[in-house]
């Protein structure tokens, strides 16, 4: 807007990229003179008949974010605008109007493509989302776009083509719209065959004014005021029941970009009009690493002369080596990142067999929480890294648990500030190097006492793995970039015993495995929370103090059908950032208790935890609405008098054993590690689908009743919820391991006060 500062956009030469920061404006122009406009510098790609492509990787902007591609006649503009350059669209934000083509306003949630000829600032438009007035778009819905959409799944880039179709008179007949994923069969798609604005022929104007050019704009920005794309619509179906714009990420990414017939495929960006786009984008790194090449070429060669490589296993320095470049490089930092790798979790101590039967000789041992690296071969597990063989299971008994984990290279941060975890054994560093392209088959390790990176990490090339404890919590430094793993891993420690005898002094080194030591018993606590409603600051604030769920849980976790989202760093950002992890949504009716019925929304919430897969290894899994004031350490008093590992909590007797009493109240709920194992590991979510009318039910009646069905046992405790809707709630009882419910900031931290000092 005029008088305001824009923010950065980041290009890229690779697949002509281009990459908008919060507040970020950029158009394409066939020239870049740095501090001046010129109108005949403006780009005018001529659109009619043809197709333009993109992709797009709008991932965790979501509701109150907007991405956006619109195209303009700018080079035609009369004047130059109040925002100091030859901007133009329909509604005038820089003072100079023109009809515009809306290729794209969107979020995670939302998409719409629209035509807007002069003075319609409301136009025509397709695609998903809602609408201030009205019902909204509804060519699509959230099960075709979203995130963990079946068609386009908008956690991932996808591609999109837009079409300037013509009739046989050359004129444009129409516009359509494709979105389609690399890693889906299907195609969503829209068309726009009809426009009339106030007795005009839209279609026929948009023929001139594509014919005598337009400039692309790409932007970013977010607003609390998007309901005109994001809404719920008159109808209740749209995506956003409020927008929350300070949850979106730093930027968006547009790349890829061609032109090419309009009933062509995809062509190179060597076409006239494509190579506008690659011409433009030179254009400014130009002028960018002209002004930066020489400083950053001699830093590096500097850094490079003060490395000595030692590939010796023990060092990849000598010397001074605390010099660090930031996140400097001769090219722009990108993503790389490799999901749906394959690792062995050991359930059970378990032999390691010397071929694949119970009765070849023992080579070893793996102890409970390591994590091993092998191909399965039938019902046992090759090694990668040492010879012999691990079963997975044997007559009910599993040894191994498969988990799927996703590695990633970072360029700025640590591991735990990227939501990730560290990798610090060097049979994983090599496996997460392999599947991200470092083919070097020797890790090296260092153990000096320069800083490294925490754990396995990419130097020049080369994969290392830094032993010295004293690198926990470094993150990237300069060239050297770690490698991390969306998946924790147990900890290991090496310790080295002294003993003297009469006649000389022996020295023996063992190295001792050990894993986390939980507490008893261990809880895995978690919350599920919308971001559009006050539980998004209630739990952004109870992350920054560390308190409930957060404070002593041995393991926690937040699931938000709106995830992927931050919700900041424990400890007044100090600690790990914590991020929540997305559901599936399902819609939520009426229960026959007149509560909310939300059964099959929970049940999405529990695949969630399946696939997280912490639960299996901790001894109980809390679940805690966010206005519930928890105290883990009192959790465990309750808990620890349960001695039928296959137990659930029931935890409110409001009528004194009348019916349906006593029963589960859903604001605290408390699972041993067997009884969710039978729930989603054993086929019992399914079974009790089909024995119970889920539909009819709320979480809490849904869960009670299939616990039941799955025989677990029953473990009655009426003081370990304090529930306003129960038997009330003191917060000074001293007794109570949670307190429910206090919606506001102020009142929960009023109770978590005076529970704590009881």
């Amino acid at each position: 807007a005029p008088g305001e500062q824009a923010a950065k956009v980041k290009t890229g030469m690779q697949d002509n990229e281009v990459e908008p920061m919060l507040s970020g404006r950029a158009y394409l122009a066939s020239n870049c003179t740095v501090g001046a406009s010129s109108q005949e510098d403006m780009g005018a790609l001529k659109l009619l008949g043809k197709t333009l492509r993109y992709s797009v990787d709008m991932s965790g902007a979501g509701c109150g974010c907007l991405a956006q591609l619109h195209l303009a006649p700018m080079r035609h503009a009369t004047k130059i605008s109040q925002c100091g350059d030859f901007h133009c669209d329909v509604s005038g934000s820089c003072g100079n109007r023109c009809p515009e083509v809306a290729v794209q306003d969107a979020n995670q949630y939302a998409w719409s493509t629209s035509l807007h000829v002069l003075n319609d600032t409301r136009g025509i438009s397709v695609g998903y989302g809602g609408t201030r007035e009205g019902t909204g778009r509804r060519n699509w819905d959230d099960s075709s776009y979203g995130p963990g959409a079946g068609c386009i799944d908008t956690h991932w880039p996808f591609n999109v083509a837009v079409s300037f179709l013509v009739d046989g008179a050359g004129e444009l007949d129409g516009m359509q719209v494709f979105l389609s994923q690399d890693t889906h069969d299907c195609v969503l798609s829209a068309r726009i065959d009809m426009y009339n604005f106030q007795s005009r022929d839209g279609l026929r104007e948009f023929s001139a004014t594509l014919d005598m050019g337009v400039t692309p704009v790409v932007s970013y920005r977010s607003s609390d005021d998007l309901q005109w794309l994001d809404g719920v619509g008159a109808d209740g179906k749209g995506p956003c029941i409020r927008d929350a714009p300070e949850a979106c990420p730093a930027s968006v990414r547009f790349y890829g970009f061609g032109i090419s017939d309009a009933a062509g495929v995809q062509t190179s960006v060597g076409n006239t009009e494509g190579s506008s786009f690659k011409g433009a984008i030179a254009g400014i790194h130009d002028f960018l690493e002209e002004r930066a090449r020489k400083k950053v070429t001699e830093e590096i060669h500097a850094e490079v002369e003060r490395e000595e490589i030692k590939h010796n296993g023990m060092s990849d320095c000598v010397g001074d080596c605390n010099m660090h470049l930031g996140n400097k490089r001769p090219s722009g930092p990108y993503i790389e990142m490799k999901s749906q790798n394959i690792e062995w979790q050991v359930t059970i101590n378990v032999f390691i067999r010397s071929a694949k039967s119970f009765e070849s000789d023992v080579l070893g041992m793996k102890l409970v929480g390591q994590v091993i690296m092998g191909k399965r071969e039938g019902d046992w597990v090759k090694l990668e890294n040492e010879a012999g063989y691990v079963a997975v299971h044997r007559e009910g008994v599993n040894f191994l648990e498969e988990r799927v984990v996703t590695y990633e290279k970072i360029f700025a941060g640590n591991c735990h500030h990227a939501g990730l975890f560290p990798i610090e054994d060097q049979f994983t560093c090599r496996k997460a190097g392999f599947a991200l392209g470092y083919f070097d088959g020797k890790v090296n390790l260092y153990s000096g006492n320069q800083k490294r990176p925490e754990g396995c990490y990419i130097f020049h090339g080369g994969l290392w793995v830094a032993e010295n404890p004293a690198n926990r919590g470094n993150g990237a430094m300069g060239v050297r970039e770690p490698i991390c793993s969306s998946r924790p891993y147990p900890t290991t420690t090496t310790t080295t015993t002294t003993t003297t005898s009469t006649t000389n002094t022996n020295t023996v080194t063992s190295t001792t495995t050990t894993t986390t030591t939980w507490g008893s018993p261990s809880l895995f606590c978690f919350c599920v929370m919308m971001r559009s409603t006050y539980e998004y600051g209630l739990v952004r604030e109870q992350v920054r103090q560390r308190v409930g769920i957060f404070s002593t849980c041995d393991e926690h976790a937040v699931f938000s059908q709106d995830a992927p989202f931050s919700l900041g760093k424990l400890s007044h950002g100090k600690g790990a950032e914590v991020k929540a992890q997305w559901f599936q949504k399902a819609r939520v009716g009426k229960s026959e208790d007149g509560t909310a019925g939300n059964a099959l929304l929970f049940v999405h919430v529990f695949k969630a935890i399946k696939r997280d897969g912490r639960f299996r290894k901790l001894d109980w899994t809390i679940k805690a609405d966010p206005d519930a004031v928890v105290l883990p350490e009192r959790i465990r008093k309750h808990l620890s008098r349960v001695t039928n590992p296959f137990s659930y909590l029931v935890n409110c007797n409001k009528m004194n054993y009348k019916p349906p009493f006593p029963m589960i109240f859903g604001a605290f709920e408390a699972f041993s590690s067997e009884a969710l194992v039978k729930f989603l590991d054993q086929g019992g979510v399914e079974r009790c689908m089909r024995e119970l009318p889920y539909q009819k039910f709320g979480e809490d009646k849904f869960m009670g009743n299939c616990m039941k069905i799955l025989h677990a046992h029953e473990f009655d405790d009426f003081q370990v919820l304090a529930d306003q809707r129960c038997l009330g709630a003191n917060c000074r009882d001293g007794v109570a391991g949670a307190y429910h419910d206090f919606k506001g900031i102020k009142e929960w931290f009023q109770c978590w006060g005076q529970a704590t000092s009881t």
